[in-house]
């Protein structure tokens, strides 16, 4: 490419920009590495091509090959997107089309992706797909249970899973409306604490959270779309500062629906939910904060009743920040690492399953990129992997051990 300087402009550079998605298409995104390590999975589009396919890269041979693409499944039908996808898709700042995302089964067996709003899984073995029998409407926020019989997802303002085995689909909630939907993150969560999800399966995959959210009194703002002006304006629940903010609530239900039961905290001051965790082995969470973000709770809760304790309070002047990746739980649930700043930059400590404070692993000086800066923990080697750099026009991947 030419160089760009005052007296020699690019004239390609803005097309190009634009048709390579910030010249990031083509590269692999979303990579997830299958349980027995032999295989890892990712998206990629073309290099100036939106829509995204499933490949699968055997780490044996290095071979990598397409293995599912949106118009197998399609056949011959054109991609359309919901308002909610396309509201999705804008609050995690994509502009990828064809799949967004994937997920593993918790074997590594099965793949399941969605495509113009249904939902299907492929076995990874056979190379077979089956379209989930999922009602009328668009499916969103579709996931595997931890155990693998369910995917849920959220259709139609409410929570539903699917048994696998039988490709049967069961309502978990009910009642859902738009003024009042279950199951979904309201805007605030995705926008400003990149919480995308509104609910969660236990561990054992028998219970369900579930977020409820309550727009009643909250403004709705028109927004309409550039590329189509003769289009109506759609109309989104939009709480701009200052103004009436959504209420935001958890409950517990049996992943087959029946008797809710609540979860309760001192939602006056607290009353954002910024990050919920229901690990294998270690305590349910959720991390709730005050609406200027500058106190925040971490809390633990009972699933048979819905009472919280307090596990950690952190509080500042100016703003408390949230990491979507903590509380991390360690393997065997005697505690869980954790991200504060209250010395004055980022830290990353681990906790005993009390909250109580145990040791520093990560100090300052090491500079903690804040977003998916925790990425693992190897329970073996007691190692934890973070992405970290001093430099900010840099990122590493580290190896810490307890001490530091």
């Amino acid at each position: 490419m030419t160089a760009i300087t005052a007296s020699n402009p690019n004239p390609t550079f803005l097309t190009e920009y634009a048709q390579t998605r910030k010249y990031l298409a083509g590269r692999p995104a979303t990579p997830e590495v299958t349980p027995d390590s032999s295989a890892v999975l990712f998206l990629r589009s073309g290099p100036k091509d939106a829509r995204q396919t499933l490949f699968e890269l055997t780490v044996a041979t290095g071979v990598t090959r397409e293995i599912l693409t949106p118009d197998s499944l399609l056949k011959g039908a054109a991609e359309t997107l919901s308002v909610a996808e396309r509201a999705a898709l804008e609050r995690r700042r994509s502009s990828a089309r064809g799949f967004g995302a994937f997920e593993l089964s918790p074997n590594g067996a099965k793949v399941l992706v969605t495509v113009s709003g249904k939902p299907y899984v492929l076995d990874r073995a056979t190379g077979k797909v089956v379209e989930l029998r999922s009602g009328e409407g668009t499916c969103l926020d579709a996931k595997f249970s931890p155990d693998g019989h369910w995917v849920g997802y959220v259709r139609g303002n409410d929570v539903y899973v699917i048994d696998l085995e039988k490709n049967v689909e069961h309502a978990v909630t009910t009642g859902g409306t738009e003024l009042k939907p279950h199951g979904l993150a309201e805007f605030v969560a995705q926008e400003e604490m990149s919480r995308f999800e509104g609910f969660w399966f236990s561990a054992d995959s028998k219970q369900i959270v579930f977020q409820t959210t309550d727009h009643t009194g909250v403004e709705q703002l028109a927004i309409s779309d550039p590329l189509h002006p003769e289009a109506e304006a759609n109309r989104f629940f939009y709480p701009r500062a200052g103004q009436r903010n959504a209420t935001v609530t958890l409950s517990l239900v049996s992943v087959t629906g029946g008797k809710t039961t609540p979860i309760s905290w001192q939602v006056d001051p607290y009353s954002y939910v910024a990050t919920v965790r229901w690990p294998k082995a270690g305590r349910l969470t959720v991390l709730v904060q005050n609406r200027p973000q500058t106190k925040t709770q971490l809390l633990a809760v009972d699933p048979k009743t819905g009472a919280t304790t307090v596990l950690l309070s952190e509080d500042d002047a100016a703003w408390v920040r949230t990491v979507q990746e903590v509380p991390k739980w360690l393997p065997d649930g005697s505690g869980f690492f954790w991200f504060t700043e209250k010395h004055g930059g980022p830290e990353i400590e681990l906790r005993n399953a009390d909250g109580s404070y145990r040791s520093t692993w990560v100090k300052p000086e090491a500079g903690v990129v804040e977003k998916k800066g925790v990425v693992a923990y190897d329970a073996e080697r007691k190692a934890l992997y973070v992405l970290a750099s001093s430099d900010p026009t840099q990122s590493f991947l580290y190896r810490a051990n307890e001490g530091g």
